[in-house]
């Protein structure tokens, strides 16, 4: 029923030492009942090494989203690595140019939009 967006080249994310693949991680998104659509990208912070996940997610007509249901739904398919620090949903569809293509450097952006997994103080450890 959804779509999947290819963003960029192939390539992977680098987050706390671990190679993650965004479209494995836009792949278990979208399995959760209320996306629609998921892009995710990586995200590089001043003073950091690592990149951090952003999803960016559309969701079907009626559903809601609670981003921490959400990170404590994919923690459990996934490795920590792969759970989105960053969550922003766009009611109105991805920012898309004159050919249809998102707008990368939009969906990248940290707004006040944006959740924030550390901000909200939830913290995953590594399976054993």
């Amino acid at each position: 029923d959804g779509r999947y967006y290819f963003v960029g080249r192939f390539s992977r994310i680098r987050v706390s030492g671990e190679n993650v693949d965004p479209i494995a991680v836009q792949d278990v998104a979208m399995q959760y009942e209320a996306i629609q659509e998921a892009v995710a990208v990586g995200i590089r912070l001043p003073n950091v090494s690592d990149d951090e996940i952003k999803l960016n997610v559309t969701l079907k007509q009626g559903a809601t989203f609670d981003p921490v249901e959400f990170s404590k739904w994919m923690a459990e398919k996934v490795m920590v690595a792969m759970v989105p620090r960053f969550i922003e949903v766009y009611e109105d569809g991805f920012p898309v140019t004159a050919t249809q293509k998102i707008k990368v450097a939009e969906i990248k952006e940290i707004t006040d939009k944006t959740w924030d997994r550390q901000k909200a103080g939830l913290k995953f450890s590594a399976r054993k």
